[in-house]
């Protein structure tokens, strides 16, 4: 099974116009992979690159294995409720579950890497200010010894 979940970016959060990010996890191992997108439309491209790469892989201890995606589960946003969304996943002979709107559990694993994700840039932006601060007052005390 493989959770999958889009997210929204603010207008600050990344360059080149950036404006999504959509993430696909692991069930089994956790992995997770995110896709940046400039356009909400990007996300059926995406899709299918996902399910391409997944079809690369293969099993290191017997590689008679094939990987396939056979079940997303989702919520039910509207993206994941369109025609060429479920196009996309017959085509692959993918099952997709939608996350119930009153069990939180469902979501879950999607929405824990959008907290580590954010709580991790929370992190390198508390460290880029201090320092800068840092840096400010490590050159000031330079300039004061030079003079």
């Amino acid at each position: 099974m493989v959770f999958t979940d889009t997210l929204h970016l603010n207008e600050n959060s990344l360059k080149d116009d950036y404006k999504y990010v959509l993430s696909f996890i692991d069930c089994a191992s956790r992995h997770c992979t995110l896709y940046y997108l400039k356009k909400h439309s990007d996300i059926y491209n995406k899709l299918k690159a996902y399910i391409a790469w997944v079809k690369t892989l293969s099993n290191v201890s017997d590689v008679t294995i094939a990987y396939s995606v056979k079940i997303i589960q989702a919520d039910k946003a509207a993206e994941y409720e369109s025609k060429e969304w479920h196009s996309i996943c017959a085509e692959n002979g993918i099952q997709t579950k939608y996350a119930g709107p009153t069990l939180h559990e469902d979501a879950a694993v999607a929405e824990k890497v959008w907290e580590a994700i954010q709580d991790a840039g929370r992190v390198l932006i508390y460290t880029a200010n201090s320092m800068k601060k840092r840096m400010a007052s490590g050159v000031q005390s330079c300039e004061l010894h030079i003079q």
